[in-house]
């Protein structure tokens, strides 16, 4: 059976000196665990990295469509402020 499609959003919140490192791996637990019904998409606004192969799995099967309209309208790249849907296949940004 594939797996169904849902959307949330792990949120982690202290008000604790530097439990940070403790709250960051509790949400990436989390989020892990509901991988398993959500096919490893995610909405792309979600995304707590900056990951190319983040990115490239929440578009899924119309990022290469995406990139062909990024080639076409944004050749340089100019739009990258964001989780950046790069115009090549090397993922690289132009800052």
């Amino acid at each position: 059976r594939e797996p169904g499609h849902i959307m949330y959003n792990v949120v982690a919140t202290s008000t604790e000196e530097a439990p940070e490192r403790e709250a960051i791996d509790w949400v990436n637990a989390a989020a892990a665990s509901l991988r398993r019904v959500d096919a490893e998409r995610t909405y792309v606004n979600y995304l707590s990295v900056d990951d190319a192969d983040a990115v490239a799995r929440s578009y899924g099967p119309h990022f290469a469509r995406l990139q062909t309209v990024k080639r076409c309208y944004d050749p340089d790249n100019v739009f990258h402020h964001n989780r950046n849907i790069p115009v090549d296949a090397t993922g690289a940004r132009t800052d």
